[in-house]
């Protein structure tokens, strides 16, 4: 995005996918734990905050220099119910 490219790709931030990463096994033992009756406070909820806020950021670091195009619009929507749809 610093060469004036609507479309290259800007550098992708590892830390970002392994901190996603941890809130998504923190809630799995959250939820392992809370059917045990062992809920740990409010943990799981955070978690939820937290990995929806760095989604978001993700998001909008990828496509924050993009203009806004019918057909970027549907690319975005094409991958995003591939990546969905097959779970």
């Amino acid at each position: 995005m610093a060469d004036g490219n609507p479309t290259s790709q800007p550098p992708r931030l590892h830390m970002l996918d392994g901190l996603r990463g941890i809130c998504a096994i923190s809630l799995m033992f959250y939820h392992m734990l809370s059917w045990n009756g062992a809920a740990l406070f409010q943990i799981g909820t955070f978690g939820v905050y937290f990995f929806y806020v760095l989604s978001g950021f993700s998001l909008w670091y990828v496509y924050a220099g993009r203009p806004l195009a019918p057909d970027m619009l549907k690319t975005f929507f094409i991958a995003r119910v591939a990546r969905i749809f097959p779970l």
